[in-house]
């Protein structure tokens, strides 16, 4: 007789975007260790896993309204409300193993009544609490946050920014990863005709793609570059139409098949990347995997955080990878992409992107992560 399958509840105010995608991924590996996964999540689905079971509860976009809840936090725990009710409802009827929480806001509403049932909970935390809260605010979450077993946070940064609220014996720092799918393809060993520009990301001013659509609109028709934008946000109309008007601006609009996201990468010459203080985003360690160069903003991709001026560690973008660049200055990034156009990029850089992907950015950030969950759901 087999053994009764474990159940995983995973509350999400959004289905999409890195934080979500990096998520499940740890979803992916623990369906295949013998766990039924249930997502309960805000807004529109763009993609369903053939593994896990979702309940989505119609809602404004995140891509495009998620900034809201981020105002002050009554009105966040008024936007995470339905997620609560629903979740509640479905841990009375499922009587799941684990509850697996997105986002601090949701996570820390919804943890003390998990705990009425007695079951482990896990925190999934991958923005931060930037700007300094108030004390009433730090002592009701650092309350909250005893009904939590275990943060999963994505970068020594995110670690930092909860300590204030959360013994470190309880967070670990989870490193993110590329798909072993990304270091699979061949390595392309020559520039295309037009120097191929890639974005992967929300289209919001937080991802920083502005300053790369007015580069494109600047070069607009200028054969010798293509520029590709895939996701969904705010400036996806905008690229619609630029796509429609301008032979080398190509709007793609939100991949979630893996495999074409990889030919994506491996057939363009380099990808505008954008990362936090501490950590690249998913979309350039993919890239990397590839073989493919990156550039990437100096500013942070947070954007309180890029207003107030803070920039990003230059050691997360070795000079053999990559180049950092100035998002205020953008005939110096048309005059270095000019650069790469005429110099080319050697096999050489992009063997090494490769292997410096392998070092640092391998499923075995994964696998440490997966180890411990299990740990707590045994």
């Amino acid at each position: 007789m087999s053994k009764r399958k474990k159940r995983i509840i995973v509350a999400t105010p959004t289905l999409c975007g890195g934080s979500w995608l990096y998520i499940e991924r740890i979803l992916e590996k623990l369906s295949s260790d013998n766990c039924q996964i249930f997502i309960i999540g805000l807004g529109k689905n763009f993609h369903k896993h053939k593994n896990f079971s979702y309940f989505s509860i119609p809602y404004p976009r995140y891509d495009k309204w998620g900034f809201i809840p981020g105002i002050n936090p009554i009105i966040a725990f008024f936007w995470i409300l339905p997620l609560f009710f629903v979740t509640i409802f479905f841990l009375i009827i499922l009587r799941p193993s684990l509850v697996i929480s997105n986002g601090c806001t949701s996570g820390m509403i919804i943890a003390p009544f998990v705990k009425l049932f007695k079951k482990p909970f896990v925190l999934m935390y991958h923005t931060g609490i930037y700007k300094s809260i108030g004390e009433i605010s730090r002592k009701t979450l650092k309350t909250l946050s005893r009904f939590i077993d275990l943060a999963v946070v994505n970068s020594k940064g995110s670690f930092q920014d909860i300590l204030p609220i959360m013994p470190s014996n309880k967070v670990i720092v989870s490193e993110l990863w590329a798909d072993n799918l990304f270091f699979e393809s061949p390595i392309k060993d020559t520039l295309n005709q037009a120097l191929t520009i890639l974005f992967v990301g929300r289209l919001d001013k937080d991802k920083l793609c502005l300053p790369l659509i007015k580069i494109a609109e600047k070069l607009k028709n200028d054969k010798k570059f293509l520029f590709l934008f895939a996701g969904v946000g705010e400036y996806a109309s905008l690229l619609s139409d630029f796509s429609k008007k301008y032979d080398n601006i190509k709007y793609l609009g939100y991949i979630t098949n893996r495999e074409r996201l990889r030919d994506l990468y491996q057939s363009s010459d380099l990808l505008w990347a954008f990362a936090d203080e501490t950590y690249l985003a998913i979309p350039a360690l993919e890239a990397l995997a590839c073989g493919t160069p990156i550039l990437v903003p100096e500013k942070s991709a947070i954007l309180e955080k890029a207003q107030d001026g803070i920039k990003i560690n230059h050691n997360l973008v070795p000079s053999e990878i990559g180049w950092i660049i100035d998002t205020d200055n953008l005939d110096s990034i048309i005059n270095l992409i000019f650069k790469i156009k005429s110099k080319g990029i050697s096999m050489k850089i992009k063997q090494g992107c490769r292997r410096y992907a392998q070092e640092k950015y391998s499923e075995k950030n994964l696998e440490k992560t997966v180890k411990i969950i299990n740990k707590i759901l045994n």
